[in-house]
């Protein structure tokens, strides 16, 4: 640790309940609520008896979630919110509370994704999802037929890229409450598509998350795009469930990813003879141009009963079905 660096230490408690102490630690409000007061107070000085303790004032406009209902400490300061930045000895921490560390990777146009929040809340935060869903779901599904195509089903992925002569459509289809998760480097146009049903979520979003990333040797061009699609508003809440998964998987990724399509659950959600049904239940992907559209598939092959085989009897493990590992 270098000399005269002091870092800060935090109360216990969840995240919007952090104290910062405020040696050489100031805040600076960069977000729509700028010009509020959120200095920590300055250490009394040495000998001097410490000041009696304050009661929290509500910060105006602040979230009421971001509001500390217990009395702070002497000398500790109260906590900010999104948008607030931390400096520590120069460097910045930008997050949804100053005490967070480390960003959050999950982002829609370049802002950070808050997943304490509720999923109808990031409808409302982020108006251009909901935009995207109703074109997704505007559009009549196209058949697909098997030349060029590479079908991917339930507990299977597979990724190639824009050289392979061989695969030109990456395409699943007979989701209800699963998802098909499209991940993007537009960088190298690296694509991998994948059937998730809830089982070991996370492990799956690593799975496809690094089989991307291996064909895209210059990350600093380029960036993740992930696109989610499927589900409904079933009266079990798997569906909801599943969203809730795939957000927390991709939001704990060591890389940026950028949310661009979210077409899932009520997003996806129909109703027929009062009963809710998926909008969508397949989609296609075009390898060469990254086009997410809504498809079907009469040709499922190869070996569509083998490859079902596995799911029947229970087994978990998800199959890398196609890589492209050509120059």
């Amino acid at each position: 640790m270098q000399k005269g660096i002091a870092l800060p230490t935090f109360a216990s408690g969840p995240a919007h309940r952090c104290y910062a102490a405020p040696r050489r630690l100031t805040l600076e409000e960069s977000g729509p609520r700028a010009g509020i007061d959120a200095t920590p107070s300055p250490l009394t000085p040495e000998g001097s008896p410490d000041p009696p303790p304050t009661p929290p004032r509500p910060l105006p406009n602040a979230p009421e979630d971001y509001i500390s209902q217990r009395p702070l400490q002497p000398g500790l300061a109260s906590p900010s919110w999104r948008g607030a930045q931390l400096r520590v000895s120069g460097r910045k921490f930008r997050g949804c509370c100053a005490g967070r560390f480390p960003e959050m990777p999950l982002l829609v146009n370049g802002e950070r994704v808050d997943l304490s929040q509720p999923t109808r809340e990031l409808i409302y935060t982020f108006p251009e999802l909901e935009e995207q869903a109703k074109i997704l779901r505007g559009q009549p599904a196209q058949s697909v037929g098997p030349k060029g195509l590479l079908y991917v089903q339930q507990r299977e992925f597979a990724v190639t890229t824009p050289k392979d002569a061989s695969v030109s459509i990456l395409g699943s289809d007979d989701a209800t409450t699963c998802h098909l998760v499209v991940l993007r480097h537009t960088g190298s146009g690296a694509i991998c598509l994948t059937h998730c049903d809830g089982s070991d979520t996370e492990t799956e979003v690593l799975l496809i998350t690094n089989a991307v990333k291996v064909l895209s040797p210059n990350t600093e061009c380029g960036r993740l795009e992930v696109h989610l699609i499927g589900g409904f508003s079933d009266d079990r809440h798997l569906s909801q469930r599943l969203t809730n998964q795939l957000l927390r998987a991709f939001d704990r990724l060591q890389d940026n990813v950028h949310l661009v399509t979210f077409c899932v659950t009520e997003l996806n959600d129909r109703q027929e003879k009062g009963k809710h049904l998926p909008f969508i239940y397949g989609i296609a992907a075009n390898v060469k141009t990254g086009e997410i559209f809504h498809a079907t598939f009469p040709d499922k092959g190869p070996d569509v009963d083998l490859r079902s085989a596995s799911i029947l009897t229970g087994a978990k493990v998800r199959r890398h079905v196609f890589q492209f590992s050509g120059d």
